[in-house]
């Protein structure tokens, strides 16, 4: 899943819609957030959402998703890669 723009509170709803139609899967969910330039803490619940529903998303943040996990001290709660590529091998094996 690759997720661009803003998350915040208009958009974090659609967010959490996809996040839980793909979560419920049976494939590992990679949610590529390289794109997103302003993250607000709606976004964090949408992902905490996702985790708590038994969704297990592998992030590919970008630089303003990086500091909201940093400063929520998420940072290793949910795993993340520093690039697709790396996130879908890692997911893949």
């Amino acid at each position: 899943m690759t997720v661009v723009g803003e998350v915040d509170l208009d958009t974090a709803p659609e967010l959490e819609f996809r996040l839980m139609d793909a979560a419920g899967g049976s494939e590992p969910l990679v949610v590529d957030l390289t794109g997103v330039t302003f993250f607000a803490s709606a976004g964090l619940a949408c992902l905490l959402t996702a985790r708590g529903r038994g969704g297990r998303p592998h992030l590919v943040p970008s630089p303003a998703v990086a500091k909201v996990l940093t400063l929520s001290d998420l940072e290793d709660f949910m795993p993340r890669s520093e690039s697709l590529e790396d996130a879908l091998d890692r997911v893949a094996s």
